[in-house]
């Protein structure tokens, strides 16, 4: 006997399977990097060149400005209780990597390193720093009480921003619109493509259980991408969002959107992840225009078609064909939930 999902018991599976989006603020200026320490979410603020804190522990909160008078802040990194916040600095040459202790009330910035070009992204690795700054990929360590920064590779184009799987360096390169990898431990290998033909791979990326979470600047799109296997296709996380920067803490995925001034919360990913659904079927294309086709489907299925936030938009039982009809949605992130609770995100366009 087939048993379909009750709407109510739908609700309760997506909100396990699927991120609840929320928008924790909309009172902040160009939020770019992010960061955070002891439930404190520090915020870059660009365009007012600041840094804000939110207090997740409460609910509806309001950014307090916490540090001022910066020079065209961007990224920031964790390192213990220090803030490493990199400056682009408003003059050629003159950019900076400057840091700050969260223990400290009111903190005075402390000069890491200066004289840098156009400095972006921030990453630590164990005890050292990789920055991005203009067509070059930099380190430095942080045991060192007066580093130098370290060369580790050079030659490519525009470099956005940086993330790590442990073993190997993932880059994104804006204007070649592709996102590349080289090996830590033999950083002089020539870089592998990993994802070629995206749309203005910008701002921030995140590894999380062996999946790429990066920006796409030309659709407006946080796309996904298994890495793990090889000539794995992408695919789209949320739409409408122009990154800024991407941050896992606890279960929850934290995003800034610099177009929109808007930060953003994905609840639940975590337990998504660990608990999934084994997938039977696979539904493409996605995104769509106009029809999805399931891939695995052999006899008449019950199923649901719901919004991200888990309101009904379809419900279909005894359907025996391979094509659903999407054409009449609005344009947007959906959900198709089988009878087995399986269940697939999908963009209609």
């Amino acid at each position: 006997m087939k048993l379909f999902i009750s709407f109510l018991l739908l609700i309760s599976q997506l909100a396990s399977l699927y991120a609840q989006k929320e928008i924790l603020t909309s009172a902040v200026d160009w939020p770019l990097g992010l960061e955070v320490h002891n439930d404190i979410l520090y915020i870059v603020e660009a365009d007012s060149n600041r840094i804000s804190k939110l207090d997740l522990s409460i609910p509806n909160a309001i950014p307090e400005i916490f540090v001022t008078d910066l020079d065209s802040p961007t990224w920031v990194e964790l390192n213990g209780d220090d803030l490493y916040i990199a400056e682009q600095s408003s003059n050629v040459n003159t950019g900076k990597i400057i840091k700050i202790d969260l223990t400290e009330t009111n903190p005075d910035p402390v000069t890491v390193v200066s004289g840098l070009r156009n400095p972006k992204s921030l990453l630590l690795i164990n005890t050292e720093l990789y920055f991005s700054e203009s067509n070059m990929i930099s380190k430095l360590d942080l045991t060192e009480p007066s580093a130098t920064p370290i060369r580790v590779y050079s030659g490519l184009s525009q470099i956005i921003n940086l993330a790590t799987d442990g073993v190997d360096l993932y880059f994104s390169e804006y204007v070649e619109d592709r996102i590349s990898k080289i090996n830590l431990n033999v950083p002089s290998t020539v870089p592998i493509p990993v994802l070629t033909g995206l749309d203005g791979p910008s701002s921030a990326m995140m590894i999380l259980e062996g999946e790429l979470y990066f920006f796409e600047y030309g659709i407006s799109t946080i796309s996904v991408v298994d890495i793990d296997t090889v000539g794995a296709d992408k695919m789209i996380f949320d739409t409408g969002v122009n990154g800024g920067d991407i941050l896992i803490y606890d279960n929850d995925i934290y995003v800034s959107d610099f177009v929109n001034d808007l930060v953003i919360r994905y609840g639940n990913v975590i337990s998504s992840i660990e608990n999934p659904i084994l997938s039977t079927f696979d539904i493409f294309p996605n995104p769509t225009t106009a029809f999805l086709e399931i891939k695995g489907k052999e006899t008449e299925l019950d199923f649901l078609i719901t919004t991200t936030s888990g309101e009904l938009v379809s419900e279909y039982k005894n359907f025996d064909g391979n094509r659903i009809d999407v054409s009449a949605l609005a344009s947007g992130t959906y959900v198709l939930v089988f009878e087995n609770g399986e269940a697939h995100r999908f963009v209609k366009l």
